[in-house]
């Protein structure tokens, strides 16, 4: 029995060399040690060698480009949209944004979807009948209660309940 525990050290003494100069590399091979007592042996002669070393240079990774500011209007309503349609900056400061009605179009029996000038998307959450909703129009989003947005067409009285689609 012996015999058994004096060769994995024997082994683990060879693999290792000189602790003066332990490296990483050490401690992988005695992590090919099989037996347990020899490989704790192992570790145990290792890494006090590791501790005399003095400490790599860390590398630092270069810093990512930040995302090109995204205009505060883009990111107005932007809260509930999927990750995908998300502006890359999400902190809002602005509470009503104006802009021109670009399309417009009924895609339910008193459900319109709007297409502002911007790029954004609306789309109506209470149905509701609207009568004169026209392209090229003056429209006004903004911020309600409870996380809700209000849209407003002029020459359109209704304050229409919306939520932002893209």
């Amino acid at each position: 029995m012996r015999a058994a525990v004096i060769a994995p050290l024997s082994l683990a003494t060879l693999l290792l060399g000189s602790l003066a100069n332990a490296t990483p590399a050490d401690v992988l091979k005695c992590a090919e040690v099989r037996d347990d007592t020899a490989r704790l042996a192992c570790y145990d002669r290792t890494v006090p060698g590791l501790r005399a070393l003095p400490p790599q240079a860390v590398t630092v990774a270069p810093p990512t480009p930040a995302a090109p500011p995204v205009p505060p209007e883009q990111r107005f309503g932007a809260g509930r949209l999927s990750k995908e349609d998300k502006p890359a900056a999400m902190a809002e400061d602005v509470e009503t944004i104006t802009a021109t009605l670009k399309d417009a179009y009924e895609r339910s029996p008193g459900r319109w979807v709007f297409t502002l000038d911007n790029g954004q998307v609306w789309q109506q959450v209470v149905t509701q009948t609207l009568y004169g909703v026209k392209p090229g129009r003056k429209v006004t989003v903004e911020k309600a209660i409870l996380g809700s947005y209000n849209l407003r067409i002029e020459g359109i009285k209704a304050l229409i309940k919306v939520s932002r689609a893209k």
